[in-house]
């Protein structure tokens, strides 16, 4: 039926009541990923020796593989990761890769300092439509998964089966983050820092309703397909400077530096209908007959940044660890 194929392939009938899909791990991924990690930790051990520690974190729905180490001066850490998450229904899904890496290192006698952290994370969903979850259960348990001529002329029902199966909705995204720091100890109560940071997202969503999907029938229609790219970038910039003396009893702390941001957003869509098959899905745009007629369009497109510069400068004063004073700019 309907209310049990929503959520498992192979029930017959919703009077057979709901049933959640269970989460099958993949074995053979799970020894490779083992085999691949303990081969790599091996071969760092013997480059770095006792320095190096790792471990393999395996959870329900994916791998961590974190790594952290010291060599000399230096410390770092790397960790990549796998999940991959099922919802109850036969639409959602999300599969996502991440890999995360951090450092720092002392040189020049303490003189300078240099860190930095790199992330990178790919994710691949399928999105689920919340509404049918109301059909589902509300529906006649008698009715057939395949079954289309019972809902002509229910406004307010249709069937949630073909709902999900006769259409894709989903996304691919990609998101990445660096900054790095470098600090100079002029003096021991003299130093200057610079931060630069970077954060990109890009997004892919696409959409595919076919010939015999509820909203194309609905429409008089023969499937839509929509295709929507947009991409984020942030920057930011920050250069500080901090001095500190003392005079008898008089203690003063001075900061002052210069700050810019930057944030990207640049995207496009487009969409047509009236396919005359649906065997390219949204890959082949063009052939669509709707925006064929005379004033569609059926794209988009944008472009925008904004800026903020900002000097700032900060002094704070005590007396004996008594009385504070703290002014900003």
């Amino acid at each position: 039926s309907i209310g049990a194929v929503f959520f498992l392939h192979n029930c017959q009938t919703i009077g057979e009541g709901f049933c959640l899909l269970k989460l099958q791990r993949n074995h053979n991924l799970a020894v490779s990923i083992h085999k691949a990690c303990a081969v790599f930790i091996r071969n760092c051990r013997q480059a770095f020796g006792k320095r190096l520690y790792a471990v393999i974190n395996e959870g329900d729905d994916g791998f961590a593989f974190p790594v952290n180490g010291t060599i000399a001066k230096a410390v770092f850490r790397i960790s990549a990761n796998y999940r991959t998450k099922e919802g109850i229904d036969i639409a959602t899904n999300r599969e996502e890769y991440g890999l995360r890496a951090s450092f720092k290192q002392t040189t020049l006698e303490g003189l300078l300092e240099v860190g930095g952290n790199i992330s990178y994370r790919l994710a691949d969903e399928d999105y689920s439509d919340y509404a049918v979850f109301k059909q589902a259960v509300k529906l006649n348990p008698t009715v057939a998964v395949d079954e289309m001529a019972y809902f002509k002329g229910r406004y307010d029902e249709y069937n949630p089966i073909k709902n999900l199966t006769e259409r894709e909705n989903g996304a691919s995204q990609e998101y990445s983050t660096v900054d790095f720091n470098i600090k100079l100890n002029i003096l021991k109560n003299l130093n200057t820092e610079l931060k630069l940071g970077r954060q990109g997202h890009n997004k892919k969503q696409r959409e595919f309703y076919t010939k015999a999907h509820r909203e194309s029938i609905d429409n008089s229609r023969a499937g839509r397909a929509r295709l929507n790219a947009e991409n984020w970038t942030d920057w930011t910039l920050e250069w500080l400077g901090n001095y500190a003396f003392k005079v008898d009893n008089h203690d003063f702390k001075v900061m002052g530096g210069y700050t810019y941001q930057e944030f990207n957003n640049e995207g496009f869509w487009a969409e047509n209908m009236d396919f005359p098959n649906d065997a390219f899905s949204y890959n082949n745009l063009d052939a669509g007959k709707w925006n064929k007629e005379k004033g569609r369009l059926g794209m988009d497109s944008w472009k925008s940044k904004k800026k903020t510069i900002a000097f700032l400068g900060r002094v704070n004063y005590d007396w004996k660890e008594r009385y504070m004073l703290s002014l900003s700019l």
